[in-house]
């Protein structure tokens, strides 16, 4: 009896090994939101490490993150570091900065021993502007990463939806307190 339970053990094992290595070593996740705001608005919100705390959903779900600030005080070359009990530690770069195009950045987790990069991507529309957060990052060949991956994108949407959310509420509110106008759909 014991033998089969072994065997039977052994043969679980092997299976899930044989599944990891089939789900994928790509991770990339995208979600987008339109904000009544041109473009430049935008940017002065993710281009300014200081101001994600406004709008990031990371910062919200960590009470026990620490930031530390350097680098240039806005776009390429910005940067910070954190520490927390729950989020390890790290570092985000601003790598490419653009008012109307927006920011690509890189994250380094555990003292450059994984990485990803991410981007907030800008394009004008009728209605204002298109902003997609784009995050990505290779797993290699760590199954456990791959298997944790599958439960993690859902909740990674969530968060990237809520945090453009709050984005957006927070460019177009200060839009319509300075006056600006909202742009207008196309057609009217």
């Amino acid at each position: 009896m014991l033998k089969k339970l072994l065997i039977a053990f052994v043969v679980l094992l092997v299976l899930a090994v044989a599944v990891g290595f089939l789900l994928p070593s790509a991770v990339d996740v995208e979600r987008s939101v339109v904000i009544a705001a041109p473009p430049a608005a935008v940017h002065a919100h993710i281009a300014d490490l200081r101001k994600w705390k406004d709008w990031s959903p990371f910062e919200k779900y960590d009470d026990t993150i620490v930031y530390t600030y350097s680098g240039a005080e806005s776009g390429v070359g910005a940067s910070y570091s954190w520490t927390s009990e729950d989020s390890g530690e790290g570092i985000l770069e601003i790598k490419k900065s653009d008012p109307e195009t927006g920011v690509v950045y890189d994250i380094s987790f555990d003292q450059g021993k994984t990485w990803s990069e991410g981007a907030i991507g800008l394009e004008q529309t009728a209605e204002g502007t298109r902003a997609s957060w784009r995050w990505g990052t290779d797993l290699g060949a760590n199954i456990l990463y791959r298997y944790l991956m599958v439960f993690l994108k859902g909740q990674m949407d969530d968060l990237m939806d809520e945090g453009l959310d709050a984005l957006a509420e927070i460019v177009e509110s200060e839009a319509k307190a300075s006056g600006q106008p909202a742009p207008t759909p196309s057609g009217e």
